[in-house]
């Protein structure tokens, strides 16, 4: 038997480069460039990576975190800025009251502390005169009549403090 293999060195270099399959009218391009002796291909996980798969997870990652804290700043801001004093809040309404009665009236959206109150005759048998506010609380007020005239007379009021 004769030993006619090659070697595993010489195999690598006495072997051509495989010729991919072209299209019709396509021109090959030899290399100008002749692989070293022993040249070997490096793998896919040694390879130069492309920008987006190096940086792109720290993109998306940065992008997220962002989001996140635009979300934050949008909700805290306006909670700290009503915590602090924040906004100011007017609202008005009207209500009836009869002679001898009291009633509770529920501002539509609660203030921090009782509101400055301002309570106006509008029409009926009585006046302001004949009417007290007897308790002022933040999401409410309570008012009496306690005239002997009989009827119903119609208020209005407006109060302005700081939303709750």
């Amino acid at each position: 038997m004769t030993d006619n293999a090659p070697k595993p060195g010489e195999a690598i270099m006495a072997a051509s480069p495989p010729r991919l399959p072209m299209d019709e009218g396509s021109v090959a391009k030899e290399s100008s460039a002749k692989e070293p002796a022993g040249a070997v291909e490096l793998p896919d996980a040694l390879r130069r990576r492309s920008f987006w798969r190096q940086h792109g997870v720290t993109m998306i990652v940065a992008g997220v975190v962002s989001a996140v804290v635009a979300a934050a700043v949008s909700v805290g801001v306006p909670l700290i800025w009503g915590l602090r004093g924040g906004q100011t809040l007017s609202q008005q309404g009207k209500f009836w009251i009869g002679a001898g009665a009291s009633e509770d009236v529920y501002y539509p959206i609660p203030y921090s502390s009782p509101p400055n109150l301002q309570v106006e005759f509008s029409q009926g048998p009585f006046t302001l005169q004949n009417v007290k506010i007897i308790e002022q609380k933040p999401d409410h007020f309570k008012i009496e009549c306690p005239s002997p005239l009989g009827g119903r007379a119609e208020f209005r009021w407006r109060a302005e403090g700081l939303r709750r």
